[in-house]
């Protein structure tokens, strides 16, 4: 396991963004039922290019993410958004909306035409419980990260009472013999 992640820490963060944003390009035309029209392919595009930035503006990429739902019932890049919300924000009241609306957004029958009320529900369940998954690794990442950070100030606050202990020794043994020398010198 280790192995595996020191092999997955060196690839560089821009390859791992191409790649998403490739896999993001590739859901959209090869997934999705039917044709989209050019307004269409035009807000995928904005998806696709935004997940490249999604680290450093992560709630806006989910955004600009969220109109690829509309146009497919589990959209790639809208999950690659959530997962990067939940992996950088604390705030869980902004990662539940966001969950909602993504669902909200996966349900939406497209294009908006009559359909049945029951299966929009099923959708809606269906959608949020997709929703849900990448919020949930990406908060199990941070909370991960958390405790690995915790763990390493811990060994440094072990090695520092360990250094003060030491040096606590060595001026009471100082003492010692300072005091065992003047007894000496006295005598």
């Amino acid at each position: 396991m280790s192995r595996a992640r020191a092999v997955w820490q060196r690839v560089p963060a821009p390859v791992v963004d191409i790649v998403l944003v490739a896999l993001a390009a590739v859901d959209v035309r090869v997934v999705s039922m039917w044709e989209h029209t050019r307004p269409e392919m035009a807000l995928a595009a904005a998806g696709w290019v935004a997940l490249a930035f999604r680290r450093r503006f992560p709630l806006c990429v989910f955004l600009l993410t969220l109109p690829i739902a509309l146009m497919q019932e589990v959209a790639f890049a809208v999950l690659v958004a959530l997962f990067t919300l939940a992996e950088r924000s604390r705030d869980r009241r902004l990662l539940v909306v966001c969950v909602v609306l993504a669902a909200v957004a996966s349900s939406t029958p497209w294009p908006l035409a009559e359909a049945d009320r029951t299966m929009t529900l099923v959708f809606f369940v269906y959608g949020l419980a997709t929703s849900v998954a990448p919020v949930l690794f990406g908060q199990l990442l941070q909370a991960q990260r958390d405790l690995a950070r915790r763990l390493v100030e811990v060994e440094e606050a072990r090695e520092h009472e360990r250094t003060l202990h030491a040096q606590a020794v060595l001026a009471r043994e100082r003492a010692q013999l300072a005091r065992e020398m003047h007894d000496v010198v006295s005598h």
